[in-house]
């Protein structure tokens, strides 16, 4: 079926690009984070989006992942990166707090390390 054929790719697709921004991210620790690196995030954070979507479609067309977790674990994924992206000095995340942090490079390594462990739940209880 094209659907699962489509699920699959852009599930490689983000495992791929998850792991290389989690890479890229772990310099910010120490520093802050380019807007490059915002902008790749917030389109992988799209491209999550879509892929939720058509977990959710592949569900309503009778096809479920051998375990039922996957589902939460793509969507908490991709709000995870939806927030991430939003945490760019001047970002809407990031405007939105009462007190925004001094430095966004720890939260975001962080964050991206915690996203890490989404993607390989999701990666793992997929099917």
């Amino acid at each position: 079926m094209l659907w699962v054929k489509l699920h699959a790719f852009l599930g490689l697709f983000l495992l791929i690009g998850g792991l290389a921004l989690t890479l890229w991210a772990l310099p910010f620790l120490l520093r802050e984070p380019p807007r490059p690196f915002f902008r790749a995030l917030r389109g992988l954070a799209y491209a999550a989006l879509a892929q939720v979507l058509l977990g959710f479609l592949l569900l309503f067309l009778g096809l479920r992942p051998q375990n039922p977790l996957h589902l939460l674990y793509g969507t908490l994924l991709a709000t995870v990166w939806h927030f991430l992206g939003g945490l760019e000095r001047g970002g809407w995340f990031y405007q939105s707090l009462k007190t925004p942090p001094a430095q966004t490079g720890p939260w975001v390594a962080g964050g991206m390390l915690f996203a890490l462990g989404l993607l390989m739940r999701v990666y793992f209880t997929g099917g």
